[in-house]
């Protein structure tokens, strides 16, 4: 009886080395806490993937769904004498982006898209709608479309890209419309070879991408 107690007092100060070397030892208890934090953070993953998987997906549908209404057609309208009065006609808006990749063309390229596509544009009878301050007058000089001074500073603004008051502070206030193609065109790399009315499509497309 001696000899099994005399084992059972050995196991017992074993374990209790163990336990006591387990919880005085910092790596271990760091472990530990790190597994704790590591099981919890798998079960949210689980819960929030596997469990609630439906639930977020048609939530998620509903955030990224949207509803536009769109107006049908107006039909055709008619006098009293069958005479038309007024129709439909098809209207087309050309959207363009700017995904050309980055590389020592890529202004050269850029133009040339921006001019082949003007031209057919008006190739068929249509016309750029650009809100761009600058346009040919009769003398085929360039010109500003309207002289407000409000108007005026905010396309500034827009051109340079600066403040009100950095644009009295430059001076560029002062620029005819002329000094701002002669701008764009440095600054677009708009080249020497396309005449005064390219210039200035190439000028407004290139403004409107940028």
């Amino acid at each position: 009886m001696k000899k099994i107690k005399d084992l059972l007092s050995i196991i017992r100060d074993a374990i209790r080395g163990f336990f006591i070397k387990v919880f005085t030892s910092r790596i271990i208890v760091m472990g530990i806490v790190f597994a704790v934090l590591f099981s919890i953070l798998a079960g949210r993953l689980f819960y929030l993937q596997i469990v609630q998987a439906d639930y977020y997906s048609e939530n998620y549908e509903l955030i990224s769904q949207k509803t536009i209404e769109t107006q049908g057609a107006r039909g055709n309208i008619y006098d009293c004498n069958g005479n038309l009065l007024a129709h439909n006609e098809i209207a087309y808006t050309v959207t363009m982006t700017d995904e050309i990749e980055s590389s020592s063309e890529r202004g050269t390229i850029l133009n040339s898209i921006c001019d082949e596509t003007a031209k057919i544009i008006e190739k068929y009878g249509d016309t750029i709608t650009i809100d761009f301050n600058i346009e040919i007058d009769d003398d085929g000089n360039y010109a500003f479309k309207e002289d407000l001074d409000i108007a005026q500073i905010t396309f500034l603004c827009n051109v340079f890209g600066l403040t009100s008051s950095e644009i009295y502070e430059k001076g560029y206030d002062e620029y005819t419309a002329a000094d701002i193609i002669d701008y764009m065109v440095n600054r677009f790399g708009i080249a020497d070879t396309y005449t005064t009315e390219e210039v200035l499509n190439i000028a407004m497309m290139r403004y409107a991408l940028s």
